[in-house]
């Protein structure tokens, strides 16, 4: 038999796996940690960002609201306009 199958027969092996793979290992918590942390980081990241996105299209849509209202001021100043006397007649240059 081969000095391998010996250590795995003998038990060396299955204490080796288990050193390695024990949950009170401190970096496999810190890792844990950090996912936990990285994923709470990218839901707040996440959330800004919708956030931003959806700020900007008010922001947008607003805008639009405004310049309609103002194109209608504009074309009732202009149906307006026969009525009333240019400005240049009541200031002579």
């Amino acid at each position: 038999m081969s000095l391998l199958l010996e250590k795995v027969y003998n038990g060396e092996m299955a204490l080796r796996k288990n050193l390695f793979k024990s949950p009170a290992n401190p970096d496999d918590q810190r890792i844990g940690k950090t996912k936990s942390e990285m994923e709470t980081l990218l839901n707040k990241i996440q959330v800004e960002i919708e956030v931003e996105n959806n700020l900007n299209i008010v922001e947008k849509e607003l805008h639009e609201k405004r310049l309609t209202k103002m194109r209608e001021e504009v074309k009732a100043l202009e149906n307006d306009d026969w009525m009333h006397r240019k400005i240049t007649e009541y200031v002579s240059f």
